[in-house]
């Protein structure tokens, strides 16, 4: 263990007592020991904090259990800045209560963290993952989607112009990244001005990783993203608030490169072509118009 950096797990729950005993099991099936588990609840109001406490109950070396003054319900971003405060590992690693890792998670990302120094995030792909329910018709949606080509090192800004929601490659799944801490801490953590938007939380503190320092991507899968009608994505469909979400991440992403002196015309031109809706609505209007009467009249 002495030859292994602390990777320091963070995840917020909130009313995820169907999974959460999972994703634990999860980590404790990692082939890689050094780390820390940090598992905040997030104001549950079902047993996800009695199965937090439990686990950390009976692995109280490493799993350790925390909660927002007065158990309020403060958001994802706020949760993870919480155990944020708390983690003293090199790297960070997040899990979502309802996701799972495969047991070479850890260390396979580690090793890559210590073959490429200068990488401050490195991630792979993930499993979208439909058949969790047992149910036959489920078994054929799992699917593995390809993310920016792997395998390589990216330096900033490039994934911000490559991934979504500026570019035309997946974003990758929180519960697959490994951070350096330092460096996150020095971004000042995660995101809360989305506190109450958390659908594109983990877009606006990826955008701060991307600038900031060179991104390993591989093209391997380490963890499962668990597809279900509660999940905050289908939750946000649901509720409509996802276009709302999506809005306030590029008026945000606007403060943010302008504060942070960001100069590349490529990136500030992706920014103004996935804001014409909300600038110009008129002339965004047209130009779809004038798009499908293209597609409509080119012979196939």
């Amino acid at each position: 263990m002495s030859d292994q950096p602390l990777v320091s797990i963070l995840t917020s729950v909130y009313n995820c007592e169907a999974f959460l005993s999972e994703t634990i099991a999860a980590v404790l099936a990692q082939n890689y020991s050094n780390w820390e588990y940090w598992l905040v609840n997030d104001g549950s109001t079902d047993a996800t904090a009695n199965i937090a406490r439990e686990a950390a109950a009976a692995h109280a070396d490493q799993i350790h259990y925390i909660e927002h003054p007065g158990r309020k319900n403060c958001g994802l971003p706020a949760s993870r800045n919480l155990a944020l405060a708390n983690a003293r590992g090199k790297y960070v690693a997040i899990l979502d209560g309802d996701d799972v890792w495969f047991p070479t998670k850890l260390s396979e990302q580690v090793a890559l963290a210590r073959a490429f120094p200068q990488a401050g995030l490195i991630y792979g792909r993930s499993e979208y993952w439909h058949s969790w329910t047992g149910e036959p018709t489920d078994e054929a949606k799992d699917q593995v989607p390809k993310l920016a080509p792997g395998d390589r090192l990216y330096e900033p800004p490039e994934l911000l112009a490559l991934n979504y929601p500026h570019g035309p490659f997946g974003t990758p799944c929180p519960s697959d990244l490994l951070i350096d801490r330092e460096l996150l801490c020095s971004l000042g953590g995660f995101e809360e001005a989305f506190n109450r938007l958390a659908e594109y939380e983990d877009i606006a503190f990826l955008t701060k990783l991307y600038l900031a320092a060179p991104v390993y991507v591989s093209n391997r899968c380490w963890d499962r993203y668990r597809i279900h009608p509660n999940s905050i994505w289908a939750t946000g469909q649901r509720k409509g608030t996802i276009a709302l979400s999506r809005r306030a991440y590029f008026e945000w992403a606007e403060n943010y490169l302008l504060s942070h002196n960001v100069s590349s015309e490529g990136i500030w031109r992706l920014w103004r072509h996935q804001t014409l809706r909300y600038r110009h609505p008129i002339l965004y209007f047209f130009a779809r118009v004038g798009r499908r009467l293209r597609r409509t009249l080119t012979p196939s």
